[in-house]
């Protein structure tokens, strides 16, 4: 049995880093740099796809619980041009292009894949849930109870009917 290729792949992630680790004085604002950090492994690029590969640089770096694994990013290795030549992947087509272009190459073992935090903001999971059709939350009331969430003027009695049409006549009459 043929053992799989396996490739050396470095994990390249761009972000805005605090740049000085001391707490800022009072109404100062947190000073930012940019900066990187790189995490490494080693994968077999042969039949792996673009979410899992991407879940993987998500695991080296941490973030798997907070973005989704859908971002654009690039790839490169020596000889490809670098970074600033290496196309942005953001479609499965276009991923197994290049990955198709890499193991054409049999000395090319190490692989760079970069992407930056501040330009996936989009692919970030949400941090609070949605809100919910439970009855605890709404609560029990006919008014909130017919899943449309919006008032009518039948669910309410002659009484409070005659008060809400007050109150539009003296706000009418004097303006503040």
């Amino acid at each position: 049995m043929i053992a799989e290729k396996k490739y050396y792949v470095k994990f390249l992630m761009y972000a805005m880093l605090p740049d000085d680790p001391a707490p800022p004085v009072r109404n100062g604002k947190a000073k930012f740099k940019r900066g990187s950090q790189v995490k490494s492994d080693s994968l077999e690029l042969d039949g792996i796809s673009r979410c899992n590969f991407l879940a993987v640089a998500l695991i080296q770096h941490g973030l798997e619980k907070e973005y989704l694994p859908e971002f654009p990013f690039k790839l490169w290795w020596y000889g490809s041009g670098g970074e600033s030549k290496a196309e942005l992947i953001e479609q499965d087509m276009e991923y197994n292009r290049v990955i198709a272009r890499l193991l054409c190459k049999p000395n090319i073992l190490d692989v760079t894949m970069s992407f930056d935090l501040d330009k996936i903001a989009q692919f970030r999971l949400r941090k609070r849930p949605l809100a919910l059709d439970d009855d605890e939350i709404t609560g029990t009331t006919t008014e909130l109870s017919r899943g449309s969430k919006v008032p009518r003027l039948d669910f309410y009695d002659d009484a409070s009917r005659v008060n809400g049409l007050s109150l539009i006549n003296i706000k009418r009459k004097f303006r503040a």
